[in-house]
């Protein structure tokens, strides 16, 4: 479905300003390589304080007793591991799927064991379900985006649930919902693909903020009081925009090159200071 050509870049934003790109003090090193073509997604249990890591290639991997273990194979039935959230109230992680048929895509770790919620492919049509978009609003729900592969279609379904079992089908949306998180106490989205789209829930409404059809956002993070959205522009450059509670600007956009930026986190330095830390795919 999609080519992928990433090299990780560590991109910096400290205090609302962007660095640029830089070197990091510390050297990073390999601690464990996948036969998979990649890692998509990697989340954190809260519960047990176990890291999670997805890859291009439907596995999923735990960091246990000091190495990485495979734990669940979905390769047979699904292209990636796209997105993974870990949900307070349920205690547990979830994860998105990319489908290779027209089949349950969202996932939930019960206990040691990934098991389908049964959700994900009640859309009408008949294609493949990308499950892309995953995340937890301010008002304690999991939000799931699944849109079906349709060629030339741009437009997705959203999901939601409290207790991760029961996933009634919440809405329709033009594009493709990407990422959600609570900010500010209330509920924010990103879409892409066709639109790019900073929603935020008012009631069963989603409110659009921001679209402009060139961009597509991927991913959201709350940073020193305002939240970063990231993403790609149609001219093939990594964006990120800066939403301070009432209007949302630009603070970076990469050269030619740097085609995409991934999921971002929030980092503290020996010092005590926190970061921003933005990875960009290189193509």
């Amino acid at each position: 479905m999609r080519t992928f050509t990433v090299v990780a870049i560590l991109s910096l934003l400290l205090g609302g300003t962007f660095l640029g790109q830089v070197a990091h003090s510390q050297a990073l090193t390999s601690e464990f390589t996948s036969p998979d073509s990649g890692f998509f997604v990697m989340a954190r249990h809260e519960g047990t304080g176990e890291m999670w890591a997805g890859t291009y290639g439907g596995k999923l991997y735990v960091k246990r007793g000091g190495s990485w273990q495979l734990r669940a194979d979905f390769s047979s039935i699904a292209e990636s591991i796209y997105k993974m959230v870990y949900h307070p109230a349920t205690n547990t992680l979830y994860a998105n799927l990319e489908m290779d048929s027209k089949a349950p895509c969202i996932y939930r770790l019960n206990g040691d064991t990934w098991v389908s919620t049964g959700y994900g492919d009640e859309y009408p049509e008949s294609a493949n379900a990308m499950g892309l978009g995953l995340g937890v609003g301010a008002d304690g729900y999991i939000y799931a985006g699944v849109t079906p592969y349709v060629s030339g279609g741009i437009f997705g379904y959203l999901w939601q649930s409290t207790d991760g079992i029961n996933w009634p089908n919440f809405t329709s949306t033009p594009s493709i919902m990407e990422d959600t998180v609570a900010f500010g106490g209330q509920t924010y989205a990103c879409t892409t693909f066709g639109y790019g789209d900073l929603l935020r829930l008012s009631g069963t409404t989603w409110q659009v903020l921001f679209s402009d059809a060139n961009l597509g956002f991927s991913h959201l993070k709350e940073f020193k009081g305002n939240l970063y959205v990231s993403g790609e522009a149609g001219s093939g450059t990594g964006v990120i925009y800066r939403w301070n509670g009432s209007s949302l600007s630009k603070v970076f956009e990469t050269g030619s090159g740097g085609s995409y930026f991934g999921q971002m986190s929030v980092v503290k330095d020996a010092g005590g200071t926190e970061w921003l830390y933005a990875p960009v795919s290189v193509t």
